[in-house]
């Protein structure tokens, strides 16, 4: 699959339910256009600082307009480094929590399996985590930031994990 694909996914659409209504605040036309239309590292850096500092996805960005399904671009090789590198992603009941080091090394839990440690890459697109797991294989997704979730896709396009991005290493 190319580079930037895009995702149909029914599942996404329960994810996104409650997030269809994203209208931009005033008629003022923002400094920075807007991630993902424009996919420039600076948009998406005015997106990542609005989502570290708790507003979810700046007025909606990140989400397409909503139809019968729902689309969300895969992120780029550079977009895909600039999100983990140095931060975490936590599921919302607290039962998966991983840190993703700027160096490449990952550690962590996913549910009972405890200190998990390991090692994520950049591989044609697909971010790839090696983990010291005997119950999960995670191996290479497709990753979409959805408002300030983070959504791994299996190759075939079906979704596998989404939890929350956090900035930094989170405990």
């Amino acid at each position: 699959m190319k580079k930037g694909a895009k995702f149909i996914c029914a599942a996404a659409v329960a994810l996104s339910a409650g997030l269809a209504t994203a209208v931009y605040a005033g008629d003022k036309k923002p400094a920075v256009e807007p991630w993902p239309e424009s996919r420039s590292a600076e948009s998406f850096d005015v997106l990542l600082d609005k989502v570290f500092s708790g507003d979810p996805g700046g007025d909606g960005w990140g989400v397409l307009d909503m139809a019968p399904v729902v689309s969300f671009p895969a992120l780029s090789e550079a977009e895909i480094k600039r999100l983990f590198a140095g931060n975490s992603i936590r599921s919302d009941d607290g039962t998966s929590l991983l840190y993703f080091g700027a160096d490449g090394s990952v550690e962590g839990f996913i549910e009972s399996e405890k200190n998990l440690k390991g090692t994520w890459t950049i591989q044609n697109g697909l971010l790839c985590l090696d983990l010291n797991t005997t119950k999960y294989k995670i191996g290479c997704n497709y990753t979409a930031l959805i408002i300030d979730r983070v959504v791994f896709f299996k190759p075939n396009g079906k979704a596998r994990f989404n939890g929350l991005i956090k900035q930094g290493k989170v405990k």
